[in-house]
């Protein structure tokens, strides 16, 4: 890395977090021989407390929990446990003949269902085209229904509702990898709940000793827990700890009894260096830092396809129904088509900052944010706790990582105009 570029962008991130509009954050890079490029932490990990963000912060990771459910299902796939093709309702009752929203019947308030004419398979499921739609996307109809029911996204009785669109037909980001982790434990758990089973599949063979999902119960792990920074109306944040919460309910015994042990969308806390060890088993066409393989380079070939054909991979399908401003991700900047694959966001042509083509990629809630870019062998991560995610200038900390790894100048964006367009955003409304 370009020293003189590394400083300004050491020197950016600062400046970001000066204007308190990012809260604190780690940042870890490393190549597939696991040579460390960068690592580097500042800020932090609770404003309230002044508890400082360090190379040994755990963070929520949120939605980058749902890497790890990708690769045990295809580890089951491997095994012959699972077949992508196949049905979910070939695994588990409660998933044969699924409905689908057709409409929505004005007069009595009510969705219209009927059978959906296409398949509910596991390839649907993990590429984002089952149906499985939230309020995370957006949808009218599935806004309508799941406010109608009190539905909150990623409950479990959210799992066995109707569709909101024929499998295959469409792409919408939802809570399907819940029911990807109930036939995974159907069929390979033995009577293990989700954290548990990471534990022994994941967390323990690849030695990562900063990664959990149950991290107020370990001791070691809850001090170094950051604290999820709540975005006020001029853009800077405040700590959970000063806005009600002392700590997130994720990660705590009676969560995982209310979603009956098998969250995998948001379960897993883990330090920037951890989760760069654990995306270096795709570096290494499925095997670990430490010589332990996890998949097959098959699997992992496999699971960086573009998955989903001419369909774009899309965060907001009904601007009416929200703010957009802070939730609308554009994660290659307006340069290509976003593509998914197993489980991934994944790019079908090199990017202007770098990433090599048929990389995997995502972020989690919290304004977590990794790629794994095969193509160069490389694992970036950047984790800062923030809600709501994907403000601008967490967008551009990870945006920015990733263009100083490849030694190209910075793209920063200015606290001061974010405020602006945030004011205009909200008087929009």
């Amino acid at each position: 890395m370009n020293k003189e570029i590394t400083k300004q962008y050491r020197e950016y991130v600062r400046k970001l977090i000066d204007a308190k509009v990012v809260a604190g954050y780690s940042a870890y890079v490393l190549n597939k021989d696991g040579k460390v490029l960068f690592n580097d932490a500042c800020g932090y990990a609770d404003m309230a407390l002044g508890t400082a963000a360090t190379d040994e912060t755990v963070y929520q990771l949120m939605s980058m929990s749902k890497a790890y459910c990708n690769a045990a299902v295809m580890r089951m796939v491997e095994q012959g446990k699972i077949d992508l093709d196949k049905e979910a309702g070939d695994y588990l009752d409660a998933y044969k003949k699924p409905l689908v929203i057709d409409h929505w019947d004005e007069e009595n308030d009510m969705p219209v269902l009927r059978p959906a004419k296409t398949p509910l398979t596991i390839r649907s499921l993990l590429n984002c085209t089952s149906g499985v739609a939230t309020q995370a996307a957006y949808d009218t109809k599935r806004f309508k229904y799941e406010s109608r029911f009190s539905i909150v996204f990623a409950e479990p009785c959210q799992w066995h509702a109707p569709l909101s669109f024929d499998p295959g037909t469409d792409w919408a980001y939802n809570a399907g990898w819940n029911i990807l982790a109930e036939i995974v434990l159907a069929v390979d758990g033995n009577g293990r709940d989700w954290a548990h089973y990471l534990e022994d599949v994941f967390f323990k063979p690849l030695e990562l000793t900063s990664t959990t999902c149950l991290p107020y119960s370990d001791p070691d792990i809850a001090p170094r827990v950051a604290q999820i920074h709540i975005r006020q109306a001029d853009n800077t944040l405040r700590s959970n700890t000063v806005c009600g919460f002392k700590a997130s309910w994720f990660g705590k015994p009676e969560y995982w009894r209310s979603y009956g042990g098998r969250d995998a969308t948001n379960c897993v806390f883990s330090s920037a260096s951890d989760y760069a060890k654990f995306l270096a088993v795709f570096l290494n066409k499925g095997v670990g830092l430490n010589g332990v393989r996890i998949l097959s380079e098959e699997s992992v070939e496999e699971m960086r396809k573009n998955q989903i054909g001419d369909l774009i991979a899309h965060w907001v399908t009904d601007k009416k129904l929200f703010n957009t401003f802070e939730s609308e991700p554009d994660f290659f900047y307006g340069q290509q088509p976003m593509k998914w694959g197993l489980g991934f966001l994944v790019n079908e042509k090199e990017t202007l900052d770098g990433r090599g083509k048929n990389a995997l990629a995502w972020f989690g809630g919290a304004d977590t944010y990794f790629t794994a870019d095969i193509e160069n062998g490389l694992a970036i991560v950047a984790m800062m706790a923030n809600s709501p995610s994907a403000h601008p200038a967490c967008v551009s900390v990870f945006r920015n990582l990733e263009r100083a790894v490849h030694d190209l100048p910075l793209i920063e964006v200015d606290p001061d105009e974010l405020n602006k367009q945030r004011a205009e955003a909200d008087r929009g409304l």
